[in-house]
This record gives structure tokens, C-alpha cells and sequence, in this order.
């Protein structure tokens, strides 16, 4: 009888498990991502203290049918002066199939080592973008350098 309810209760787990990792993954092209910084960070304190970051994320539709970002994961990859607080950021936004979308995300940016700062290295930035659409779901992986200066 135990071993009856144990095999039951395996089983069960077992397709619960697998119905979680079989997510419908959508097989439709990645979008584009470009990463602009619209903040200013070569003019900053020269003491240790954080600045807000606005970073846009510039998002063209390869495929077509409409995709939606959920959520973005924002970080950095070290290496350069200025360091940006990893975050991430929910959204519901829309992109309709080969259109341009973009989110705006806010953090916050540290200098590495305010006394040898010549604020002029690229900032190197890694994010996860997450992606719903009617084929499935997505993700995609961009590392990018952005100018500290900012960008229009």
C-alpha cells in the first residue's frame, strides 16, 4: 500500500516538475536590443556616492506577431570605471511585429574609485530581456558598452 502511494505520489511530482521546465518557448526571431545611456556620468562627485542612471533600451521586432517585455535584469560586468547597481524591472509594453519599442529603466551608478576617476571608460552592461508573445516566450541576452556621456 505505501509503496503504491509513494509510486503515485512520485509520478505526480515527477509531471509536475516537467510541465514547469517544458515552457512554451516561442521559435520566432530575437528581438534587437540597443542600449542608450541617458545619463551624464562623467560629471559626478568626486567623492564615493551614487548618481541615478537612466538607461533606455531601444527594441525593434524581428518577428511577426507582437511580443511584450516583461522584465528586464540589469547589471554590470566590471572592468570600467563606473559601476550600476543590478535591478531588475517589471514592464508591460507592447511591441508590434517589425516596430521599435523602448523601456526606460532607472538605477543606480557608482564610481569605482572616486580619486582615480578620469570618467571616460565605457560602462559595460549586461541585461536579460523576458519577452511573452503568442508563439511562446523569450528571453534575450545583451552585453553592451555605453558611453558615460550620455547619448540623444
Amino acid at each position: 500500500m505505501r509503496t503504491a502511494i509513494f509510486s503515485t505520489l512520485l509520478i505526480a511530482a515527477a509531471c509536475t516538475s516537467t510541465n514547469q521546465l517544458s515552457q512554451n518557448v516561442a521559435h520566432i526571431p530575437q528581438p534587437e536590443i540597443t542600449i542608450i545611456g541617458r545619463t551624464d556620468m562623467t560629471n559626478v562627485p568626486t567623492v564615493a556616492s551614487g548618481i541615478e542612471a537612466h538607461f533606455e533600451f531601444r527594441i525593434v521586432n524581428q518577428a511577426d506577431v507582437p511580443i511584450t517585455l516583461r522584465r528586464i535584469d540589469l547589471d554590470t560586468l566590471g572592468g570600467g570605471g563606473i559601476n550600476v547597481e543590478a535591478k531588475n524591472r517589471q514592464f508591460n509594453i507592447v511591441i508590434q511585429p517589425h516596430a521599435v519599442g523602448s523601456a526606460d529603466f532607472m538605477t543606480t551608478a557608482f564610481i569605482n574609485d572616486p580619486n582615480n576617476f578620469s570618467g571616460r571608460s565605457p560602462v559595460q552592461i549586461r541585461a536579460v530581456a523576458l519577452f511573452d508573445s503568442p508563439a511562446g516566450s523569450l528571453q534575450k541576452v545583451v552585453q553592451q558598452q555605453v558611453r558615460p556621456e550620455g547619448s540623444d
